[in-house]
């Protein structure tokens, strides 16, 4: 990872007084480029089909309520962000399969990646009949 992706995970978690707002504006930023995806794929569509391009109007005055899934997606991605930064030997050596190293901090906690590409601890939850979501 180079300095220049450490220095933006830091300022970008120093620059906010809180973690709510800084999951809302991650959340906000999310949005804005699922919609800036949609529209490049109509665009594509529109085109292949011959027809002019129609912009729906935008509103001046939208609202910037979230769904719970947006502000969840938004919450693992901070946590990604994070664990890539501060455990990137450890993600690298548990996606491939091995133990993370001995000096790890994390070696005493039985760490794995999960679905998601999360790194969680522990083996007796690993163990409990528990969903992804609510470990």
């Amino acid at each position: 990872m180079t300095t220049t992706q450490l220095s933006f995970c830091t300022d970008l978690f120093a620059r906010y007084s809180n973690f709510s707002k800084l999951r809302r504006v991650t959340a906000f930023i999310q949005r804005y480029l699922h919609v800036l995806r949609e529209r490049a794929l109509q665009r594509r569509s529109e085109k292949e089909k011959y027809k002019p391009l129609v912009i729906p109007s935008i509103n001046p005055h939208p609202v910037y309520s979230f769904t719970a899934q947006e502000l969840q997606h938004a919450e693992l991605s901070l946590c990604h962000l994070a664990q890539g930064e501060l455990f990137a030997e450890e993600i690298f050596d548990l996606a491939s399969g091995e133990r993370v190293s001995r000096s790890s901090t994390l070696k005493w906690l039985n760490p794995f990646v999960d679905l998601e590409g999360t790194v969680r601890v522990g083996v007796p939850l690993r163990n409990a009949a528990l969903t992804d979501g609510t470990l």
